[in-house]
Order: C-alpha cells, then structure tokens, then sequence
C-alpha cells in the first residue's frame, strides 16, 4: 500500500490533500509541525530530506521511498505532490 506523509503548519494543506486522497488505496499521515504531539516525528522527517521550509510530502510504498516534494522556492508542492499522486493511482487501477 502506499503511503502519503504531510508535514505542514498549515491546516488548509493537510484538508486538501485529505479531501483529494481516495482513502482506500492510500495510506495518509499528516504531521502537524505546530503540534506537540508531532512536531519531533516532523522536524526528523524534513531534517533528514535536509528540507527547510513547509509543506513537506513524502510518498512511499511499503518501506521503499517512491518521491519527496519539497521546495525552497515558490513552486506549489501539494499541487505536484497530488499530480503525482494521481498518476500513480492510474498505475495501480
């Protein structure tokens, strides 16, 4: 199965990757930076892509990395992330 991790502050990041996600063929975990709870599993996360800025995107299968969206300039990481992902769930069907 594959799996889409969300590091992002920001809610309206993580509410539209969720609201574009068919939740049966995708694994989904956002880690909100702001959190408590998360914010140590996040800053690990980008640190160890050396990414610096948010939204950070990982995508996976099973254990093997299959992409990281990140960007340190103004390019629209969700968007591409989703586009990805999308083509990956035409792969699959």
């Amino acid at each position: 199965m594959i799996e889409l991790i969300l590091v992002s502050g920001n809610l309206e990041d993580e509410r539209k990757i969720r609201d574009s996600l068919i939740v049966d063929r995708f694994y989904y975990n956002f880690l909100d930076s702001n959190s408590a709870y998360t914010k140590k599993q996040a800053y690990g996360l980008k640190k160890e892509w050396g990414a610096r800025e948010e939204p950070f995107v990982l995508v996976q299968k099973e254990d093997k990395v299959l992409r990281a969206f990140y960007s340190e300039s103004s390019t629209n990481v969700i968007d591409d992330a989703l586009e990805f992902i999308k083509g990956l769930k035409e792969t699959y069907d």
